[in-house]
């Protein structure tokens, strides 16, 4: 981890493959801006389908194309590059705007047998990078976010076996 210098004992860390929770023994699994990052995106949503009651829900916030969009311009302000991808899934940014998509969002979780519920947009305007990030107060992030585009989705999901 990238915070090991400032671990403290109530976080547990684990490598998502092995959740230290029995089986079907919680209400919701929430993450969020974590599972472009999971290589083994598969293992991991098997893992919270096994902690998962029967009634139980994943709730994830994901980053969207806009998100990489205005990551992308901002990098080219701040560096002028374009910076890797954000993910594990795309081999460039280019590939990222149509992989941080909804509609590939979808494709995954019913690839990995989780019934998508409700996607709502999280009407909130960010990029990768803390440009202009004091500056910008909640209630004018909200309003870029009509104007450009919303930087995150929030989807509610359930394993179809529940």
């Amino acid at each position: 981890s990238n915070y090991n210098s400032i671990q403290n004992n109530l976080v547990e860390q684990y490598d998502g493959l092995h959740l230290p929770i029995e089986d079907d023994s919680v209400d919701m699994v929430f993450s969020s801006n974590v599972l472009e990052h999971c290589a083994d995106l598969k293992g991991v949503l098997n893992e919270h389908s096994r902690i998962l009651n029967e009634k139980g829900l994943s709730i994830h916030l994901m980053p969207t194309p806009t998100w990489r969009l205005w990551t992308s311009i901002t990098d080219l302000v701040i560096k002028f590059y374009f910076s890797k991808p954000h993910g594990e899934f795309s081999p460039n940014v280019f590939i990222e705007m149509y992989d941080f998509s909804e509609r590939a969002w979808r494709a995954r979780f019913n690839q990995n047998q989780y019934t998508v519920i409700n996607v709502i947009a999280g009407r909130l305007f960010y990029t990768g990078n803390s440009l202009f990030d004091s500056r910008l107060n909640l209630k004018l992030r909200r309003v870029l976010s009509y104007l450009l585009g919303s930087s995150v989705k929030l989807y509610i999901v359930k394993p179809i076996n529940n």
